[in-house]
């Protein structure tokens, strides 16, 4: 090659012409590879004007690949990247419906591409970065959507459909013209939300979308912050990622200070959180199956503090925390939780269980749920003495949303303390402004003392009181507390329960009953204790069987609290005015006669009214007795006649003693 130019410049063949046309073309590709260069150091360091002729191309190429959407624009600028890739910068671009209405304004745009492709008359996009854009959207009553930009609506749509948008989406990238694409940047994004379908109105700010292709992957991400009207503001996270000309993927979701009744709107399966008011951040991982339909999603929820309020008129109720893992099939009705923790001041509770939604596609929505708690601890509540302590209960309940209502057809408890397990049964409702409660607990077996465990000393003292005075030994049975609550009043307890081999005094004083049976009854503001079975043992340990007897308070707003004795006998009476002198009565002492008076089998009842309160007086008792005794004897009158085979009625109160009948006398000296 150097000896042919060699010959070509030096030969005596050569002419000088074509000497001078080999020197222009050297010179003229050195002053090309200047200018090449130079073009290059200025393109880097700043944006050049395209001529209109070249901009018209570009443009022209960027709507066949809109179509059936217009781009508007006004100038078109050429830079270099720092890897001295071609970079058009575009300002103030819109987008038009195919009528030439506007749709959308970007404040810029940035598109890398192929020199030699354009050359050649091809468009081909590796990179977009579009900034600054401000969109209002509204979603209607029958859901489809409505975009604005300004104040004219601009299109609508139906409802969004995932599968349809990803197969136009996989189908735009299989283009020609995308063949050569590997992101897209979205940044500065300003949107208005109107939710007409649940009348919220929310802000977007901020919002930056990226695309990117990988090894025929596409990956899709956004953030952004939301305006709810709360003073937080939440954020937004989510990411999407799919094989390109495939539908299958998969997507997350993070979020962060959601209000959770704004969460509640957006699913059926998450309805259950509108009874909350508190912020509410997590995240969602699911995927879609081949066909592109959404497989099980997974979701972990962090609630922070809030109050639980089912109706804008009740006053709510405060929690410190809660937290939730579950997953849910979309549209199914099911969701499956993993674990549910939840902690305030009266419970703390952490359980797993699922939820099925009766009827998802009506209001009020209304769910059947399980839980079992593996750990349960109670407050008070207002009401009880002592709080729940269980690691091990269950529950199943139907709940209505609006008007909230809850029905629990059962709650068992194992409670660690007291080793009882109790079955609850009931339902918590909200009328008009106030709560309705009513629940019903029961228990197969306990003592005593695991009554008065729950049994709150403030509620009906005196008859507290008075079951801790005089029951004794008490195995407990059947035992039941309702609980009632309505129109803004006070919780209303009542307790009963059935009792056997059980020691209790009717009066501080007398003997004991012993070997006794019955039931315990305390309703409202009246107590009763009936006595099925049940034995005095006189000073002499002889039996009077009392069964039948009662004990009876109507009354216990009243104070101090009066109360009725019924005591119905039968046995010896020597046996029966034995117990008529224990004190407090006294009654033989009062008439100044022994309790000996002779041998009859009685039959009688005594009624007795006291006043619950320490140191009763005995002017305070008040009394009435009356008894038959048949087959009376005694010498106790004249031992050298004896009275056989009598009959006695026998009367005493307070004021006045009367006894009257008939017998036979023997050896009587007439």
């Amino acid at each position: 090659m150097r000896k042919f130019f060699k010959n070509l410049l030096f030969s005596d063949a050569s002419s000088s012409v074509t000497r001078w046309v080999v020197t222009f073309l050297i010179s003229l590709l050195l002053f090309l590879a200047v200018v090449t260069i130079a073009l290059i150091a200025v393109l880097r360091d700043r944006e050049v004007l395209i001529p209109q002729r070249f901009a018209n191309k570009i443009i022209s190429e960027a709507n066949s690949l809109s179509f059936p959407y217009l781009v508007e624009v006004d100038d078109v600028y050429l830079s270099l990247d720092d890897n001295f890739i071609p970079n058009l910068v575009v300002r103030d671009i819109d987008l038009l419906s195919p009528t030439k209405n506007p749709i959308l304004s970007f404040n810029s745009l940035a598109a890398k591409f192929s020199l030699a492709d354009l050359i050649s008359s091809k468009f081909r996009v590796s990179s977009v970065t579009l900034d600054g854009a401000n969109l209002s959207i509204k979603r209607l009553e029958n859901g489809s959507l409505n975009y604005k930009f300004g104040s004219s609506d601009l299109s609508r749509t139906d409802n969004f459909d995932t599968l349809a948008f990803l197969k136009r989406l996989d189908y735009f990238l299989s283009t020609k013209e995308m063949e050569k694409f590997q992101d897209l940047n979205f940044f500065g994004l300003t949107a208005q939300f109107e939710d007409e379908v649940n009348n919220k109105n929310y802000t977007i700010d901020g919002a930056r979308f990226r695309a990117s292709r990988v090894d025929q992957v596409l990956a899709m991400s956004f953030d952004l912050a939301l305006l709810t009207g709360n003073t937080d503001v939440a954020t937004v996270e989510a990411n999407f990622k799919s094989p390109i000309g495939q539908l299958n993927g998969e997507f997350g979701l993070i979020l962060k200070d959601i209000p959770s009744q704004d969460i509640a709107l957006q699913s059926r399966e998450f309805g259950w959180l509108s009874v909350l008011d508190a912020p509410i951040s997590g995240a969602l991982r699911g995927s879609l199956d081949i066909e592109g339909r959404l497989n099980p999603v997974n979701a972990t929820l962090q609630i922070g503090k809030g109050v639980f309020k089912p109706s804008s008129d009740i006053k709510p109720i405060a929690f410190d925390a809660a937290r939730t893992y579950f997953s849910y099939a979309p549209g199914s009705g099911k969701v499956d939780f993993d674990e549910i923790f939840f902690d305030s001041k009266d419970l703390k509770a952490t359980a797993d269980g699922f939820i099925i939604i009766e009827d998802i596609t009506n209001l009020p929505e209304t769910f059947v749920a399980q839980l079992n708690f593996s750990n349960l601890e109670t407050g008070t509540f207002g009401f009880l003495n002592n709080g729940i302590s269980s690691n091990s209960a269950t529950s199943t309940f139907k709940v209505q949303l609006a008007p909230f209502d809850i029905e629990i057809p059962q709650l068992f408890i194992y409670d660690i303390p007291t080793q009882v397990s109790i079955n609850t049964t009931g339902f918590i409702s909200v009328k008009e402004k106030y709560w309705d409660i009513s629940l019903d607990t029961i228990s197969e077996s306990a003592d005593l003392e695991n009554v008065l465990y729950f049994w709150p000393e403030s509620h009906k003292s005196k008859v507290r009181q008075w079951v801790v005075d005089h029951f004794e030994e008490s195995k407990l049975f059947d035992i039941s507390m309702q609980m009632e609550m309505g129109k803004g009043d006070s919780p209303m307890l009542s307790w009963s329960f059935g009792f056997s081999d059980t020691s209790f005094s009717p009066l501080k004083g007398f003997p004991l009953v012993n070997k006794s049976s019955g039931h315990f009854v305390s309703k409202n503001y009246s107590t009763t204790v009936l006595l099925e079975k049940g034995l005095f043992f006189d000073s002499n340990k002889r039996t009077i069987d009392i069964s039948g007897s009662r004990f009876f308070i109507e009354n216990s707003r009243i104070k101090p609290t009066p109360a009725e004795i019924l005591i119905k006998a039968d046995g010896g009476l020597g046996s029966f005015l034995d117990v008529l002198n224990s004190p407090p009565l006294k009654l033989m002492d009062r008439i100044k006669q022994p309790t000996n008076l002779g041998r009859a089998e009685v039959s009688g009842q005594g009624i007795v009214n006291i006043l619950l309160k320490k140191d009763l007086k005995p002017d305070e008792i008040f009394y009435e007795v009356s008894a038959n005794a048949e087959r009376f004897s005694s010498d106790l009158t004249n031992p050298s006649f004896q009275i056989t085979n009598g009959s006695l009625d026998f009367f005493a109160n307070n004021e006045i003693i009367e006894i009257q009948g008939g017998g036979l006398v023997e050896n009587l000296p007439v």
